[in-house]
């Protein structure tokens, strides 16, 4: 399933830079209006196989950081947060 990064306004209103699998571009925008998401820009980027998404000591290293930030008692879309944005650069 291809794969779409948009840009929204978060919950906080700052932007936020992220992705959705949807069959085209308008089922695409259809799911974020369902969820309530401000969009304002969305584009393809394609099909990405899973393999090629991460290296499996990239996947190690960042199962083993959500594990630490989780016992440190961060809430999971905090420490998915942080943990994305590192492995985004």
């Amino acid at each position: 399933m291809p794969l779409f990064e948009y840009i929204a306004i978060g919950k906080k209103g700052k932007k936020v830079r992220s992705a959705i699998d949807a069959d085209n571009l308008q089922d695409a925008k259809l799911k974020l209006i369902r969820r309530q998401i401000a969009v304002l820009g969305i584009s393809s980027i394609g099909e990405k196989p899973l393999k090629d998404l991460l290296k499996k000591q990239e996947l190690l290293n960042l199962t083993r950081e959500l594990s630490r930030l989780l016992h440190a008692g961060l809430p999971l879309f905090e420490a998915l947060s942080i943990l994305e944005e590192k492995y985004r650069g």
